[in-house]
């Protein structure tokens, strides 16, 4: 079963990338934001997708080789006789001549296949035993050959990058954890915003076709405004340092940037991208999409901002 997972994931990881080649071309020749998102949110996606094909790649495994070697010599048998009488070793015939009687039993030599029986009584002979002898230029000698044992399956290379895997990816769960810690400790410290600019908020948010309720928060932490949502609670948070220095236009610009992230829903295409990284820490393509992501977001944001405000145009990179 892990070597399965493993395989789909690699998988998943060649044919991501492959597509964001593609998509890379694509977006170069062609410039439209939107789409561009769209593009690289599939390439995403595609990592956490059934895969479009099934394929194995064979890695030898370590063994360990264990030599077992016998020598055993047959009574009365030479080593040239033994591969011409190789069938008569366990199945002895009986005399043509002479029928066995109850009682008796008729011995065929194994060497020169002659009958020992007389015409008067069968002598009876002690039973060929195989007797176990050193190394001797006269017996026969059969050796097993070395036999490759596996090792233990924790010990394969398959296992290893899986276990490596999966160790890396809770390494990055631990991180995203106490990143998502501290800022919601930063969202306790932060207080609740005037009510001037909750009533703007309101006011734009009607504008924009919001109809999610935010709690609107100032913060005194030295941080990007964004919209945070988790849980069903949306918390739009703005920092009053860089309130302080917009006038009316440019805050309205804004907070109408803000409200369009809400809408498209980028909150959780954020959380989503923050998934997909920490699963695929060890792919390049995945980090470079998740920050296409976020640049060709807030360019879809911008837009809508200026297409809801037209006269209010203040491009988002100005703060």
């Amino acid at each position: 079963m892990i070597e399965n997972l493993l395989m789909i994931g690699l998988s998943n990881a060649f044919v991501a990338t492959g597509m964001a080649l593609v998509v890379f071309v694509v977006t170069r020749k062609f410039r439209h934001a939107p789409l561009a998102h769209l593009l690289w949110f599939v390439v995403l996606l595609k990592l956490v997708t059934p895969p479009v094909w099934s394929w194995s790649v064979s890695i030898p495994a370590p063994t360990s080789t264990v030599a077992t070697s016998g020598i055993v010599e047959y009574a009365g048998e030479s080593s040239t006789d033994h591969g011409r009488q190789h069938s008569s070793d366990n199945q002895p015939e009986l005399s043509p001549k002479h029928d066995a009687k109850i009682g008796e039993i008729a011995v065929t030599d194994v060497g020169d296949v002659t009958s020992s029986t007389n015409k008067n009584s069968a002598a009876v002979g002690p039973p060929v035993r195989p007797v176990i002898a050193l190394d001797s230029p006269s017996t026969t000698r059969r050796r097993g050959s070395a036999q490759p044992i596996p090792a233990a399956p924790w010990l394969t290379w398959t296992y290893m990058a899986a276990a490596g895997w999966f160790l890396g990816t809770l390494i990055m769960m631990a991180i995203l954890f106490v990143r998502v810690y501290r800022f919601r400790a930063i969202l306790r410290r932060a207080s609740e915003a005037p009510a001037d600019l909750c009533q703007e908020v309101a006011s734009l948010s009607k504008t924009a076709g919001v109809r999610s309720k935010l709690d609107v928060r100032v913060s005194d932490a030295c941080l990007a405004p964004l919209v945070f949502g988790c849980g069903g609670r949306v918390v739009l948070l703005l920092p009053t340092s860089l309130l302080s220095r917009l006038d009316s236009d440019e805050r309205t610009t804004l907070i109408a940037h803000e409200l369009a992230h809400l809408r498209r829903r980028d909150h959780w295409t954020n959380w989503f991208t923050m998934l997909i990284t920490t699963l695929y820490w060890w792919l390049p393509i995945g980090w470079f999409a998740r920050r296409q992501l976020s640049r060709l977001a807030d360019l879809c944001c911008d837009g809508w901002a200026v297409s809801w405000f037209p006269d209010k145009s203040v491009s988002h990179t100005n703060y």
